[in-house]
């Protein structure tokens, strides 16, 4: 549950920041222009149908072990030869691996870590939240993005309310790179 949680918020920022970036104009894929075209109604309904089947694609992804996605990434990468060197298979497999990557590195604590807390105030019903304080920091090892998290989470115990959520959590450099 905590996986498919932290799959949905990284999609979902990644959303925000990408909207945000054409709000302003600003390109989301390296090469193109900082002047936007129109987007017509088409395109973006067209994106939200897309965005629909990309996050069904990443939640299959998401819960899949190690073998399972190594042997993904290789049948993606065989269709992907099969059908004219097709970017959304290479795409599927490069999803694959990252993901493997990502399991690696909590399988073994390989890597650069962070560690944070997050302060969420809720409203009334705790139907949704808004994120008032992030607290995070860089660490050498798994281990010590543990004994990180947990000292940030004794320091951030007081601003604990009925209305105030404090969560702490530690990611490995390829999901804080999401974020």
């Amino acid at each position: 549950m905590e996986d498919l949680r932290g799959a949905a918020a990284n999609h979902r920022r990644r959303h925000l920041e990408a909207e945000a970036n054409c709000s302003r104009g600003r390109s989301t894929s390296a090469g193109n222009s900082t002047d936007s075209p129109k987007v017509t109604y088409e395109a973006k309904d067209a994106m939200r149908e897309i965005q629909d089947r990309v996050w069904r694609i990443d939640w299959k992804i998401e819960p899949q072990t190690e073998i399972t996605l190594k042997g993904i990434a290789f049948e993606a990468r065989r269709r992907a030869k099969e059908d004219f060197d097709d970017p959304v298979w290479r795409g599927i497999a490069e999803a694959a691996d990252r993901r493997r990557e990502i399991l690696t590195r909590y399988r073994t604590g390989a890597g650069t870590w962070y560690a944070c807390v997050e302060l969420t105030r809720w409203d009334i019903g705790r139907s949704g939240g808004e994120i008032t304080k992030m607290v995070h920091e860089q660490c050498n090892s798994k281990k010590e993005a543990e004994e990180t998290a947990q000292r940030l989470l004794a320091e951030h115990a007081k601003y604990f309310t009925v209305e105030t959520s404090v969560e702490a959590g530690i990611v490995c450099e390829l999901e804080w790179e999401d974020d």
